[in-house]
C-alpha cells in the first residue's frame, strides 16, 4: 500500500490532490525552430482564480554519446542555497513549490534550507492521516528521462542525506509511467518494484553517502527519480546525482534548460538561442504556469503555485515540422509511446530509413510505425524528421 500510494504523489498529487491551489496550464499555439533560434508563442489560457506572475519553460535535450561514456542526467551539490540552517534547524522561507536552477526540470514540493543543502519539510505528510502520502506529500522530483535508446537502462542514483529528528525517514524512489489502471483517469506514475529505497538509519550529526542502482520499466521514455521525506521535521539531501551507463550510438532525452517569463495577459512569447551540437541538441518542450509571491516576514521573493506542465512537444532538428497545423496537405510528424505516427491523408507514404540511409520501413499516414529503438530519418511528403526512438 505504501509503494501505490507513493507513486500517486509522484504523479498525481502535482496535479490532482492540491487542486484547489492550481494555476491553469498554459497552451502552445506554436513552437518553431529558425536560425538558430526556437521562438515559442503561447495562451496563458488562465482562469478568473488564476494569480500567474511567470511560466517556466523545460527545454529538452536529447544525448548521443560517440563512444562508451558515462553521461550525467543530474547533479547537484546546491552550492547555490544560502542560508543560516543548520542539520538540527531548518530554515523556512515561505515558499509551497521551489525548482533547482542547476538542474532544469526539477521541481522541489515543501522545501526547507540550510548552507549548501536542500531540505524537504517532511512534517508536512501528516503523519498518521490515511491519505498522507497523497495529500500532504512532501518531494524532490525530475522531470521525464527518456532511456528508450540505450542498450542497459540502469539509473545510478548517488546521494548524501542527514535528518533533523529521529523521527525523520526517508531516500528516493524510481517510478515509470504505466497505464495498468482499469481507468485510464487513474493512469499515473508508479514505483518500479525494488527501487523504493527508503533510509532509516539517516544520522541527525552529519551527512552519510547512499548508492543504489535502479532499471526502470515499461514507459522507458518517462521515468522520474523521486526524493521523499516522511517524519516530523526535515529530511536533508546534498550532493545527489543521477547517471546512465551509455554505448557508442545510445541516446537518452533529459532536461538541458529552464526557461523563466514573466507573464502577461493573453498571447506570451520567447525566442530562445540554441546551441545545439552533434552530440547534444534541443528535442522538446515543456511549460508550466508559476506565481511568484513576494514574502514580508521573510523579505524574500518565494514560488506560491504551479499548473501541470503541458504535454511533451517534439521541436528542433527531430521534428522538421511546423508544430501548428496549418493546410490539410501539411504532415506531422510525432512520436508516441515508441512509434512513429505522422498525421496526414492515408494515401501519403511514410518511409523510415536508418542513419546510413537504408530505408527500413515504409507504410501510411495515420497508421503506428515501430521500427525498433534508434535514430531515423521519416519522409512523408514534403516533410522530413529526424526522429530518435
Amino acid at each position: 500500500m505504501k509503494k501505490l500510494l507513493l507513486a500517486a504523489f509522484c504523479g498525481f498529487s502535482l496535479i490532482s490532490a492540491n487542486a484547489v491551489y492550481m494555476l491553469s496550464t498554459p497552451k502552445v499555439t506554436s513552437a518553431k525552430v529558425e536560425n538558430g533560434q526556437l521562438k515559442i508563442v503561447w495562451d496563458d489560457n488562465n482562469t478568473p482564480n488564476d494569480r500567474i506572475t511567470h511560466f517556466h519553460i523545460l527545454l529538452h535535450n536529447m544525448h548521443q554519446a560517440k563512444e562508451a561514456e558515462t553521461f550525467t542526467l543530474a547533479q547537484s551539490d546546491f552550492d547555490w542555497i544560502e542560508s543560516t540552517g543548520t542539520i538540527n534547524k531548518h530554515e523556512e522561507r515561505g515558499a509551497i513549490w521551489d525548482y533547482l536552477p542547476d538542474c532544469p526540470g526539477w521541481y522541489v514540493k515543501s522545501p526547507l534550507y540550510m548552507d549548501k543543502a536542500m531540505g524537504l519539510d517532511a512534517f508536512q505528510n501528516f503523519a498518521g492521516s490515511d491519505n498522507s502520502d497523497i495529500f500532504g506529500a512532501v518531494y524532490m522530483l525530475s522531470p521525464d528521462y527518456n532511456v528508450y535508446g540505450l542498450k542497459d537502462p540502469t539509473l545510478h542514483i548517488s546521494c548524501s542525506l542527514a535528518k533533523e529528528a529521529e523521527s525523520v525517514s526517508g531516500g528516493f524512489a524510481l517510478y515509470t509511467w504505466s497505464e495498468e489502471w482499469w481507468d485510464e483517469k487513474n493512469y499515473d506514475y508508479k514505483p518500479v518494484d525494488g527501487h523504493d529505497h527508503n533510509y532509516s538509519d539517516i544520522s541527525t550529526t552529519g551527512f552519510q553517502d547512499y548508492a543504489e542502482d535502479c532499471t526502470p520499466e515499461v514507459f522507458l521514455d518517462r521515468t522520474r527519480v523521486c526524493f521523499y521525506g516522511n517524519g516530523w521535521s526535515a529530511l536533508w539531501i546534498n550532493n545527489f546525482k543521477v547517471d546512465v551507463n551509455m554505448q557508442p550510438g545510445d541516446f537518452v532525452r533529459y532536461g538541458g534548460k529552464l526557461v523563466e517569463v514573466e507573464a502577461k495577459s493573453g498571447e506570451n512569447s520567447v525566442t530562445i538561442p540554441l546551441n545545439d551540437t552533434e552530440t547534444d541538441w534541443t528535442y522538446g518542450i515543456q511549460l508550466r504556469s508559476v506565481m511568484k509571491e513576494f514574502d514580508d516576514s521573510r523579505n524574500i521573493t518565494t514560488v506560491r503555485f504551479l499548473s501541470p506542465m503541458t504535454e511533451f512537444l517534439q521541436v528542433g532538428q527531430n521534428a522538421g515540422i511546423e508544430n501548428v497545423k496549418g493546410d490539410v496537405a501539411e504532415n506531422v510528424i510525432r512520436c508516441e509511446s515508441g512509434a512513429i505516427f505522422v498525421d496526414g491523408d492515408p494515401s501519403t507514404l511514410v518511409e523510415i530509413y536508418d542513419t546510413a540511409g537504408r530505408k527500413i520501413m515504409e507504410g501510411a499516414a495515420g497508421q503506428p510505425l515501430a521500427p525498433g529503438s534508434g535514430l531515423f530519418v521519416v519522409k512523408a511528403g514534403n516533410s522530413v524528421a529526424k526522429v530518435a526512438l
